[in-house]
Order: C-alpha cells, then structure tokens, then sequence
C-alpha cells in the first residue's frame, strides 16, 4: 500500500504552522492506523516552505515527530498542496507511506561550485545496493533555484540513471 499524508498551514509564526501542519498530518495518521491493519510510519516527505520562516525549528520539530524520515524541500514563491490550493507565506508537509515501496532521499552539496559532483553526491547518498539502482522507478529532484548549475545537475542525474526512470521536481525559490 501508498498513501501520501498532506499538512498545509498559512500561520504566521514558524511555531504556530508547524504545530498546525504536524496536527493535520497526525490526524491522517490516527485515521490511517483506523483503517489499516499496519502501522506504516511515514518514510519520507517533501517540505515547502515560505522563506520568511524559522527554517531550523520547522526542520527540528519534523525530525522529532519522524526521527527516520527521509526529507527533502526548500523554500518557495508561493506553495500548493491539495489541502488549501495555492497559498504565499505559508508551510506544506506532503509524507509518504508505504510497507511496499522504499524511498531515499540523497543530498548534493555545492551545486554552484561543481553540479556535476553535486548529481553525483546526491546519488551515492542514497546508499543504494548496487542493483538497487536498476529497480528504481521515479527520481524527484529540488535543486537550490537560486544557484547556478541546475541544467548541468539535470544531465547528470540523467546519466547516473537508467535511461527509463523519469525525473520530476521543481527548483526552490524565493520571493
């Protein structure tokens, strides 16, 4: 099974939003435990962010809510979520859940000095079996949008991939 858990918050303060956000998606959570005989604790989630929030209490309160979740995001010029549509200044959660699918986030430093070994960073720190890669069917990828290199990052996530792994995303942003 999948299931993906959506937390949207416009609250003015980065405490008030992650606090609401962190609710919304426990109350999915709770509901899903209801519903299914497994208690899948969400792998992995995709954070957005307005730029004018505490970065480091959203991202902390994240990892002591799901001490093993792998995340990624970045900030935005405006956010979307299923929950409110389109909002500015405000904080989106999206989790995922699986007992059937594995999901990894990797990290690439430094795109603007060498995109080339940021692509290739990010892929090894997926940690990945050595086949692992080939059984891999989505990359999703959110490239610092203000730093040069993004295009060249592109190409080579292309090359380090098998050619049939479609790769979407988004660059952040900031107003």
């Amino acid at each position: 099974m999948f299931e993906v858990i959506v937390g949207h918050s416009n609250e003015v303060t980065s405490e008030e939003a992650i606090a609401d956000v962190l609710a919304q998606c426990n109350q999915q959570l709770a509901r899903r435990l209801n519903n299914l005989s497994t208690s899948t604790s969400p792998q992995a989630g995709i954070l957005l962010s307005a730029i004018d929030f505490e970065h480091s209490l959203i991202l902390a309160r994240i990892q002591a809510a799901f001490p093993d979740i792998a995340l990624i995001g970045g900030t935005t010029d405006g956010e979307v979520s299923s929950v409110m549509g389109f909002q500015e200044d405000s904080l989106v959660l999206v989790l995922f859940c699986s007992d059937t699918i594995e999901i990894k986030a990797g990290l690439g430093r430094g795109l603007s000095k060498d995109a080339i070994a940021a692509a290739k960073q990010s892929i090894n720190d997926l940690a990945l079996e050595p086949d692992t890669l080939a059984t891999a069917k989505l990359c999703v990828t959110i490239p610092d949008g203000l730093e040069s290199g993004t295009e060249v990052a592109l190409r080579q996530l292309q090359q380090q991939q098998p050619p049939n792994i479609p790769i979407v995303g988004g660059r952040t942003g900031d107003q």
